[in-house]
């Protein structure tokens, strides 16, 4: 009776001990397959959302356990305020797109961002992959280490109104400043036709496009400010040379403080300054006929024909936030997204901006869409000339002392140009002693 218990016990025992291992299996397989959902933003555009949708519908479906939650970057003062914000409160996602170099300098300075190169041993792997490695060396690192996947390039050029160069007498767009006020003086018709539409207010980021992009231009594409010490260049021939014809523009009335829509288009304006490629989709829908031409930035008399053009470029990418819970998911997220070429080909195609690739001219997946849409073309060729901002974590203090201490009183005449530089340029250079 005894062994018979024993035997009984022995059985049971037995039993609990394959069903806890079974029950603690079953947990371990359970939590492999637990379903995770990160958060994805992006830029806040009508373009950006088309292309996006598909993009994020595509992952869901093939990735049933890590699932995107996108959306695009909540509205406010601008993107940056809004994501510092998020950082802030904990509310942040955990990849982000639509990150500039300087921007990302100051969430790098606060440690807010993976450094991807470090983080992830196959980094390199994908940027060679994704045929990006060289432009990511050239120009995306924050004191040689890297936070960011660019994901495209923005250069700037002017518009032109056709049927205006040919009253002017020109068979192209002009190259120099001068060129420029002696077209300008043969359209311009007071209250009906201007020269040229200069954007005249003081968000912090307008001077890139404008004031930093000619500058690059003048001056063969020459840093405009000393990165350590905080000095703008402004002041020498290449910065004054350019605010001197943007004084002069609208001293002679040829430019004129208000806003403007389409005047390029409908032919009211000689030239726009400056233009982005992001605007071609929208104004081919519009006006099918086209009256518009590309041109290269316009540079001082004195610079030879010879020297390239160079430009400003509204680079930015991809990051994701060092408090993200799933940084090995969102990196798989990454590779899916740039390993695949199609989810390159359709951002050109929906937004009609350059992807980031060192092959965009060669590589034939693109060839098509370059045929189709030479305007779009005319700004990708620029890319080899072009130069983002400077990486430096206090852009906005920057900026916004450049807007009211030269930009403004410069346009609105309160300034001459010499005056509003020997005000601008020290009080830029004590933002570096605090």
């Amino acid at each position: 009776m005894k062994r018979k218990m024993y035997l009984v016990i022995i059985a049971s025992l037995i039993f609990l001990a394959t069903s806890f291992i079974a029950f603690a299996g079953g947990q371990a397989e359970g939590a492999k397959q637990e379903k995770i959902t990160m958060a994805l933003w992006t830029q806040p555009n009508v373009n950006s959302e088309r292309y996006w949708k598909p993009i994020v519908d595509e992952w869901n479906a093939s990735h049933p356990n890590i699932q995107i939650d996108w959306k695009t970057i909540p509205t406010g003062g601008s993107s940056e305020e809004v994501i510092l914000t998020a950082l802030a409160t904990g509310t942040q996602p955990d990849i982000c797109t639509n990150i500039f170099i300087g921007f990302l300098a100051q969430l790098a300075e606060n440690d807010a961002v993976v450094q991807l190169d470090k983080e992830f041993p196959d980094y390199w792997d994908v940027a060679e992959k994704a045929k990006m490695k060289n432009i990511i060396k050239k120009g995306w690192s924050i004191n040689g280490k890297y936070y960011e996947m660019p994901m495209y390039v923005n250069t700037m050029m002017d518009w032109y109104n056709k049927g205006l160069l040919k009253k002017a007498g020109l068979a192209k767009p002009p190259r120099t400043y001068s060129e420029f006020m002696n077209a300008a003086a043969k359209v311009v018709v007071p209250g009906k036709i201007l020269g040229a539409n200069i954007n005249y207010k003081t968000s912090w980021w307008s001077r890139w496009f404008d004031l930093e992009s000619s500058y690059y231009a003048a001056s063969g594409g020459k840093p405009y400010i000393d990165v350590k010490t905080g000095r703008l260049h402004f002041d020498d021939k290449y910065g004054r040379a350019y605010l001197n014809f943007i004084a002069d523009l609208f001293k002679k009335k040829y430019a004129m403080p208000v806003d403007i829509k389409d005047g390029v288009l409908k032919g009211t304006v000689l030239m726009k300054h400056p233009q982005g490629p992001w605007s071609i989709k929208g104004a081919n829908e519009r006006f099918p006929n086209k009256p518009y031409v590309v041109a290269k930035t316009l540079v001082p008399d004195f610079v030879p024909a010879s020297q390239p053009v160079y430009t400003f470029a509204d680079t930015k990418g991809m990051v994701m936030f060092r408090k993200s819970k799933y940084k090995k998911q969102a990196w798989e997220f990454i590779k899916w997204y740039y390993g695949d070429i199609n989810h390159i080909a359709k951002w050109l195609e929906e937004t009609g901006q350059a992807p980031s690739r060192e092959d965009l001219m060669t590589n034939p997946i693109f060839q098509e869409f370059w045929k189709k849409n030479p305007e779009v073309k005319a700004y990708a060729e620029q890319i080899p000339y072009s130069l983002p901002p400077a990486p430096i974590a206090n852009t906005v203090e920057v900026h916004n002392l450049i807007n009211s201490e030269l930009w403004e009183p410069i346009i609105f005449g309160k300034k001459t140009v010499d005056q509003a530089l020997n005000d601008l340029i020290p009080k830029v250079q004590a933002l570096w002693k605090k």
